[in-house]
């Protein structure tokens, strides 16, 4: 730990942000075309009950990131508030009740962002129920007043001691008919303790999807396997290459029978295969999600 120009310590190095993708890198599933009330980026959830989109940015030059999430409503749509948010899981959480907290993020918006005065509500929620995803549970804290440039802003709250889970978002209320360019994006999110925004913490990209793939596994194509023989019966053990949240909800193209799942994978298997058959799973999926 550190002593930080306020008095208050902070931890050293890459374990000063408290957020798991804060800097956009993961996407597992996809880039683009998520829908409210759903996970697009990694550990980031939309809210609401209108349409928006969650679209993947590419950063220019000059930027101190690689992407950017951005947050749109689409044109000519005339709905209310829609958010986006990150929580963390109770053993994440319980260690930071009673503790002062600073969320701190660049945001831009597009050139028809439509809430008034241009505000962005930015806070730090905390909740007395364990593991929830952060639509159930967030508290905007302050409104900011955003541009179409790049700017950090920050909130700074101190977390209640009967608290069992923390996290951290934003709100938009837009108002009238949406133009083509009504939307706002998020950079370089960070939760760190203390009552002052330090520099992000850059993360390498294999260990930010480490940390993701707790919560949410996606395969890179097909498990295919060839047998000779006739009506044989196989089991394949799949192993998740991270130790999950809790067992997941598996899925995969086709429809492969499992056995028991837990945190650490599971077993596909078929009856029978035939003479010199082949079988297999192909786009697979484990969600262990808040």
């Amino acid at each position: 730990n550190f002593l930080k120009d306020d008095g208050t310590w902070a931890a050293a190095g890459g374990r000063r942000n408290i957020l798991i993708n804060g800097g956009f890198d993961v996407w597992q599933r996809g880039t683009s075309g998520g829908a409210v009330n759903t996970y697009l980026a990694d550990r980031w959830e939309s809210g609401g009950v209108h349409p928006l989109s969650q679209d993947r940015q590419v950063a220019t030059s000059g930027d101190d990131f690689n992407y950017s999430l951005r947050i749109q409503r689409p044109s000519t749509e005339t709905h209310g508030s829609t958010n986006i948010g990150t929580s963390l899981e109770e053993l994440d959480s319980l260690p930071l009740r009673g503790k002062t907290l600073t969320f701190s993020c660049l945001i831009k918006v597009g050139a028809n962002y439509s809430p008034t005065s241009s505000q962005l509500g930015m806070g730090i929620g905390s909740s007395t129920t364990a593991n929830r995803s952060w639509r159930y549970f967030g508290s905007v804290t302050e409104q900011k007043t955003v541009t179409t440039s790049w700017v950090r802003y920050s909130v700074t709250a101190t977390i209640p001691t009967d608290s069992k889970q923390v996290g951290c978002g934003f709100i938009c209320v837009p108002t009238g008919t949406a133009g083509a360019d009504d939307w706002f994006e998020i950079a370089n999110a960070q939760l760190e303790i203390g009552s002052v925004a330090t520099d992000f913490v850059h993360r390498t990209y294999s260990e930010e999807l480490a940390l993701c793939q707790r919560y949410y596994f996606a395969g890179d194509g097909s498990e295919m396997w060839n047998f000779t023989g006739t009506a044989m019966a196989v089991a394949i053990p799949f192993e998740f290459p991270v130790q999950m949240r809790s067992a997941p909800t598996v899925t995969d193209t086709n429809s492969s029978a499992r056995g028991s799942i837990s945190v650490n994978g599971f077993s596909a298997y078929k009856n029978s295969i035939g003479s010199g058959g082949n079988w297999g799973m192909a786009g697979i999926t484990a969600d262990a999600e808040l």
